[in-house]
């Protein structure tokens, strides 16, 4: 009983804390571009490939600008890539773990990870995917903010 009780305490603490963050997000935000952090740890060309496209579709959106840091509260794209390919087909295509996080300078709420199989000829467009991902990730938590907040005020 214990143990059920503290997974239940801990996991409404995570809720709080996301909330929150995601109220600051959307407060920070006020109708300017949403913050997006942006690290990759790829080695692999097509990784590499991938993640200068993320970050050149997140410069072009109307919705998102590239930062640098988390000064601001800002969204977090985390890339990890390794060629998936045997020897033989090198450099044809790699897998992308991505997490997307909601973060600050002192903490980072995690929304979601996923993983991503880009072709050297896809990445762009696999970018264009990721962008999106994050766009559901947000939204998905903030309709579920949305629904709280409502049985709240009854």
């Amino acid at each position: 009983m214990k143990i059920r009780l503290t997974k239940h305490i801990i996991a409404v603490a995570a809720t709080v804390i996301l909330v929150s963050l995601l109220n600051a997000l959307v407060e920070a935000a006020g109708g300017a571009p949403v913050g997006v952090v942006v690290t990759c740890n790829c080695d692999d060309l097509v990784g590499v490939r991938f993640c200068l496209d993320l970050r050149e579709k997140i410069r072009a959106s109307a919705g998102y600008e590239l930062v640098q840091d988390s000064e601001n509260v800002a969204a977090g794209m985390h890339a990890v890539c390794i060629d998936d390919n045997t020897a033989e087909m090198k450099g044809a295509s790699s897998a992308v773990a991505v997490t997307i996080t909601l973060t600050t300078k002192r903490s980072e709420g995690y929304l979601d990870t996923y993983i991503l199989v880009v072709g050297r000829e896809r990445a762009k467009e696999m970018a264009a995917t990721a962008l999106g991902d994050l766009d559901a990730a947000i939204e998905r938590f903030r309709k579920r903010l949305e629904v709280r907040v409502a049985s709240q005020g009854e």
